[in-house]
């Protein structure tokens, strides 16, 4: 990505009041084609009593950027219309396709990958999404975008398509909107087929195990909202028995144990809000934490917890609502003003109504370079990246901290940053 982190000695334009920014590249149709963002100045640990999480979706808190990056994929290879291509190169083009808007995404994928592009398998994956979209797909600004894009492309309200291709579909523009409607189609479809537990669809995905749940959360989502959500008390200590394999490397078992007690007992007389920002639309992200709540809600019937504990856990993962006092999609923004930019949590931050002079009171937690980014530019200084195998080659310049470790790093070694408040 062309975004970059720079101190103010690097700025050549006059005095400025932080110590810090970044420039971010917007969408080819925007003016100017970057900005430059001051960011918060970066914290490690809390100086005050916590008041809000922030936590990214795809990639933080789920596993569902594997499927984001095979429906991108999916929508180049079929714009090629070669089986012979070797598809994406991890280490070059994930770190330019994960954590921005989906427009950034494709953007990047049709400039580096078109001379390759076939425009007649291009044209009928084309016109196979759009027909799909606006006959099928139950998201209502998606079947709205797609006749748009269908105008656009000089092929009307796809009620009476030509035969031929038209010039406007050839430009970078017309290749990028084909192809985003080709992406949206394939996650759709996967995330459809999910929903309804169609194994037979699923089974077709090369490269995915239908006997193996394709969303679920990433290490220790469940017991880190738990925690924050002052539910577990000082029962939060047998979670340490719970995948103990987690913490292998990091501190003993009695530690670990101490640990999750002393974060359990402070949070259960302290909870904190808990906001949870994406950059995928709402319809996608209702279907992807519905299915982690499940996940969730088996995991927890196997803690070693008090019945009453339990019962309270129920309750608290019943529903995406019970856990979030702030659930952010891209429904609450623009496409122009996804991550990179703050405005999403921004969004979460005024929702949860913690004024700017208590964001040194929230922690945010990012997978991306841009998520870190739009963390940094909301006044989020404690940004924590938490990369995992897909994002391990970004440049996590915004964040405060980075934990290869996940979060049970972050309860277990870092003690969720509360060593100067425990």
């Amino acid at each position: 990505m062309a975004n970059n982190v720079f101190k103010k000695s690097n700025l050549q334009s006059g005095e400025m009041a932080y110590k810090y920014y970044a420039r971010v590249e917007n969408p080819s149709s925007v003016f100017p084609g970057f900005e430059i963002l001051p960011l918060a100045d970066p914290i490690t640990s809390f100086s005050k009593n916590p008041l809000a999480f922030l936590m990214d979706m795809d990639g933080t808190t789920t596993t569902t950027e594997t499927l984001c990056l095979y429906a991108l994929e999916d929508a180049i290879r079929k714009a090629i219309g070669r089986q012979s291509w070797a598809g994406l190169v991890p280490d070059i083009d994930y770190p330019n396709i994960i954590g921005n808007s989906t427009t950034k995404h494709v953007e990047y994928l049709v400039e580096k990958y078109q001379p390759l592009f076939n425009m007649n398998t291009l044209f009928k994956h084309y016109l196979e999404s759009a027909r799909w979209t606006i006959e099928e797909c139950r998201d209502k600004n998606r079947r709205i975008q797609a006749e748009k894009n269908l105008v656009f492309n000089g092929l009307g309200n796809g009620s009476n398509m030509p035969n031929s291709i038209p010039e406007t579909l050839k430009t970078f523009e017309g290749k990028v909107r084909a192809c985003s409607d080709i992406y949206y189609h394939t996650y759709h479809l996967i995330l459809n087929a999910i929903e309804v537990g169609d194994d037979t669809y699923i089974e077709k995905l090369p490269g995915f195990d239908s006997s193996e749940r394709l969303i679920k959360p990433m290490p220790a989502v469940a017991a880190t909202l738990a925690i924050l959500k002052g539910d577990l008390g000082r029962e939060a200590e047998n979670l340490a028995l719970v995948n103990p394999s987690e913490h292998i490397g990091t501190e003993s078992a009695k530690a670990a144990k101490e640990t999750l007690a002393g974060l359990g007992d402070y949070f259960a007389k302290h909870p904190v809000k808990v906001a949870l920002v994406t950059s995928s639309i709402k319809f996608e992200a209702d279907i992807v934490m519905n299915q982690v709540f499940k996940v969730i809600n088996d995991e927890i019937k196997n803690w070693p917890v008090s019945q009453s504990c339990r019962h309270k856990l129920q309750h608290r993962f019943s529903a995406p609502a019970n856990c979030y006092d702030a659930f952010i999609t891209a429904n609450d923004a623009t496409e122009m003003r996804l991550k990179p930019h703050r405005d999403l949590y921004s969004t979460a931050l005024q929702v949860l109504q913690i004024s700017p002079d208590n964001f040194d009171a929230v922690a945010g937690f990012e997978d991306s370079e841009s998520g870190s980014i739009a963390l940094r530019a909301a006044g989020v200084g404690l940004t924590v990246a938490l990369p995992f195998l897909e994002s391990a080659n970004h440049n996590f310049d915004a964040a405060s901290m980075v934990i290869k470790g996940g979060l049970p790093h972050v309860l277990i070694n870092h003690k969720l940053f509360m060593s100067n408040i425990l």
